[in-house]
């Protein structure tokens, strides 16, 4: 038996290194863009993803996921929506790339194995953002100095075969902030089995969001470990941060 333990520890393990192994290491380097990003995963092999593809013309288009559930049957989803989003990176916009990686993942015939995503392709000083049932995506507009809440419709991918998704152009100025993130730190909860939830997260961004994009990482998961209170995490949280310069 405890061989056996040893066995599996040491096969999840592998797993999580290659899961890890597949995520970027370093931030793509833009010369309009601060980046910083983090993930804490939940289990060995968390359902969480992040990942970057740079453009010749200079478009740079950052997705962040949500496998369904966690451990192996999560990394696996993780796995194939990285190879779908990098096939994809020839898509004529992001509503394209989301349709391209759910045909994908629904043709691997995972069962209820699906992937939320939210897409943002950066080009001049405008973005696009498609999702696909993400959390909202957080605007800080350095005028008014307030964060402009930017939720679309869309079942995860992988759900069904012709779902459709939603996109929106916004034009950013210099200053402006956007945190992309999973439903992890919103959703964490206390030892009371209270979440910290959405505004909240949104007023944590508000307040630190003239800061660097590290720092402002480093805020929110103060912030969340501050409200767990010693509760072990349950679900896993990716951060993504990128100021405009």
């Amino acid at each position: 038996l405890e061989a056996d333990n040893a066995r599996k520890t040491q096969e999840l393990e592998e797993a999580r290194k290659l899961q890890l192994s597949m995520l970027p290491k370093t931030v793509p380097s833009h010369p309009n863009l601060e980046i910083a990003f983090e993930m804490r995963t939940a289990t060995e092999v968390g359902g969480d993803y992040y990942d970057f593809n740079l453009a010749p013309d200079g478009a740079l288009t950052v997705a962040i996921g949500d496998a369904t559930g966690h451990g192996l049957n999560a990394g696996i989803v993780v796995a194939a929506a990285k190879g779908l989003f990098k096939a994809s990176s020839n898509a004529s916009d992001n509503v394209q790339t989301l349709e391209k990686i759910s045909q994908g993942i629904k043709g691997m015939n995972l069962r209820r194995l699906q992937m939320a995503m939210t897409l943002v392709t950066f080009k001049g000083n405008t973005i696009q953002v498609a999702a696909a049932g993400m959390p909202p995506v957080c605007i800080y507009r350095v005028a008014p100095k307030s964060v402009e809440e930017v939720l679309l419709e869309g079942v995860p991918l992988g759900s069904f075969i012709g779902a459709q998704y939603q996109q929106r152009t916004f034009e950013l100025q210099p200053g402006d902030t956007l945190l992309l993130m999973s439903d992890g730190l919103p959703e964490m909860l206390n030892p009371a089995d209270e979440m910290l939830d959405y505004p909240q997260t949104m007023a944590l961004f508000e307040a630190v969001a003239n800061e660097t994009p590290q720092a402002i990482l480093a805020h929110l998961f103060r912030a969340g470990e501050t409200w767990a209170n010693g509760r072990p995490q349950e679900d896993d949280v990716t951060l993504v941060v990128m100021k405009v310069k």
